[in-house]
């Protein structure tokens, strides 16, 4: 599709804040003899056919990293060696142009991997490297189509071979690696077979379609039918205004998410069924049943973003998403200790988590859309966390995180919550909103951004007797803590929502409440104070926030902090505030 004048811009500023954010960062890996398992660096290569060796080193290491399971983009960086702290010239960059790299991966690798190529880059002192970007989703797994063998004779590539890379090392993949793999696809393939399975629902209708789609009404088929057809009907509401069809759309959708579970129980206690038939029905009613119905009921919510209609009927939406968490809490079945000694069971936390995600995937699209007002319908709703007890647990913000456990155990969120929600379930289920992982995990971060500030606040970490009183008062069994999603993520993605918040600050106009949790909080902070004074507040919450990623990297990671810095009037503010803070009497800011 043709782009506008604007949207070319748009994008070309984007791929250039990318491109100078791996610069950057490269750089000072290189500077600081750091290793990092996203980027891969290498002195020197050669993929010409007189290289052999080299050529297909290269085809290794690509297959490799196309496979790993980093849910973010990972660099080849040639040129580069941090070991020895120094950058090599590369005198070949022209062997690495595009057309070069997709030839020889179309010949070694099915299917093949997603990646871009940069090969003209230099360092601030001029030097020349080659960056090759493979993206966060690959199509898993790339397999060696054709023989590759060395210079001396000996294979190097055989075909049907799967390597990935673990770490800084290139493995052949292990079963574990293969069912990671599969995962995604296989549950693509269990909502093909649940849609067909329904399919006569769809031939009994067809009568019905005949008439028009304006003059139907919701019905299960809709549910499991094909995507285009519930969209254009959702579309059909809107544009009609169809409110009490809309209603009976949103009540259609939310009896599986909240009566479900009680069904499945009541059903299989009748039927005195063994544990291993509840855990059967339990995994075929989440997957038939369940995520059909949710995903359904978030597309609508993200329709209504799309066309800037009632907030309102997104606020129906979001209500019923937060009844379906509400009722997530109980799941007896799936918390019994039988039951997970079944055969692959249903975490008990498993509905709770994707409603969280959807949640999030429903805010992040408002942001990344501009429709902040719709914010509003989200951001203040508060739930008790959900434990694996059900004791009674303090309340919190549903978008901060609404588990009293770690529901994760292994390293699925080391590389970012954002990163591995969107391969897990936005990219197959919503994908098509956000249209590329870099515009969905730029609104989280700008998301990410907006409920720390509000924790910032909550948790009072201003120090302000205004809102340590409020909080004495109003905040009792509330819990306002939050640790945000930004430690993998270099800070320049929720810089849009920074300078927003500087404007909206800076102004003499209250903060608007769609962007709050809490609103009283807000207006405790920075009503009755002069510009200088609410910009003095903000200033520290960005050198706070910078901060606590630097630190959160270093010491949870073992990594060194980004170099990105908050640009213009940002970082004005936040040294502003550093100086203050350390006795030093800064310039008052024009």
């Amino acid at each position: 599709m043709a782009q506008a004048p604007g949207e070319k811009q748009e994008a070309e500023a984007t791929l250039s804040d990318r491109i100078q954010a791996f610069r950057r960062e490269i750089q000072s890996l290189v500077a600081q003899g750091a290793e990092h398992p996203r980027f891969e660096f290498k002195r020197s290569c050669s993929i010409i056919r007189e290289n052999l060796d080299d050529r297909l080193d290269f085809v290794k290491l690509l297959q490799g990293i196309a496979n790993s399971s980093a849910n973010a983009e990972r660099c080849i960086v040639i040129g580069a060696d941090p070991k020895a702290k120094e950058f090599c010239p590369v005198s070949n960059f022209a062997e690495f142009d595009w057309a070069a790299v997709s030839a020889l991966a179309e010949k070694y690798l099915d299917p093949v991997p997603q990646f871009e190529v940069f090969n003209n880059l230099q360092t601030d002192a001029g030097v020349t490297f080659v960056l090759i970007v493979l993206g966060a989703v690959q199509p898993q797994p790339v397999l060696i189509k054709t023989e590759g063998a060395k210079a001396d004779g000996k294979t190097r590539l055989r075909v049907g071979e799967i390597w990935i890379k673990r770490g800084t090392a290139l493995q052949t993949a292990t079963r574990a690696d293969l069912n990671s793999m599969y995962r995604q696809q296989m549950e693509a393939e269990a909502e093909a077979r649940a849609r067909e399975r329904f399919k006569h629902f769809t031939d009994l209708s067809r009568s019905t379609h005949a008439a028009g789609i304006a003059t139907r009404l919701p019905s299960r088929e809709l549910l499991v039918g094909p995507v285009e057809d519930f969209q254009v009907f959702v579309e059909e509401l809107i544009a009609a205004d169809d409110r009490v069809r809309f209603r009976m759309l949103v009540e259609l959708i939310q009896e599986p998410l909240t009566d479900g579970w009680r069904s499945l129980d009541a059903r299989v206690r009748a039927s005195s069924g063994t544990v291993q038939e509840y855990v059967t029905e339990a995994n075929k009613f989440f997957r038939d049943e369940f995520l059909p119905s949710l995903q359904s009921l978030v597309s609508v919510g993200l329709l209504i973003i799309k066309h800037d209609c009632h907030a309102e009927w997104l606020q129906s939406v979001v209500d019923s998403v937060v009844d379906a968490f509400e009722g997530s809490r109980h799941l007896q079945g799936l918390k019994s200790g039988y039951v997970a000694q079944g055969q692959d069971p249903l975490p008990w936390w498993r509905p709770a988590s994707e409603i969280y995600v959807a949640l999030k995937c429903i805010a992040s699209y408002a942001i990344l859309r501009k429709r902040l007002r719709f914010l509003g319908s989200v951001m203040p709703r508060m739930v008790a966390r959900i434990s694996v007890d059900d004791r009674k647990t303090m309340e919190t913000p549903v978008l901060f995180w609404p588990f009293e456990q770690t529901i994760f155990e292994g390293e699925e969120l080391n590389d970012g919550r954002s990163t591995f929600f969107w391969k897990e379930r936005v990219s197959a289920a919503w994908g098509k909103y956000f249209a590329t992982p870099e515009k969905y995990l730029g609104a989280a971060c700008q998301l990410e951004f907006l409920l720390e500030f509000n924790s910032y606040l909550g948790i009072n970490s201003a120090g302000d007797p205004k809102i340590a009183k409020w909080l004495e008062i109003n905040a009792e069994g509330v819990s306002y803590i939050y640790v945000p999603d930004l430690y993998t993520y270099e800070l320049y993605r929720t810089a849009p929502m920074a300078e927003a918040c500087y404007d909206f600050i800076s102004s003499d106009e209250p903060f608007p409440e769609y962007l709050t949790v809490e609103p009283s909080l807000f207006k405790l902070a920075f009503s009755g104070k002069t510009r200088d004074e609410r910009l003095l507040i903000y200033g520290g919450f960005l050198y706070h926030l910078k901060t606590w990623q630097g630190k959160v990297r270093f010491h949870n990671f073992r990594l060194f902090p980004f170099t990105y810095n908050w640009p213009g009037r940002l970082l004005q503010a936040s040294d502003r505030y550093q100086k203050i803070a350390s006795g030093v009497k800064p310039a008052v800011p024009g």
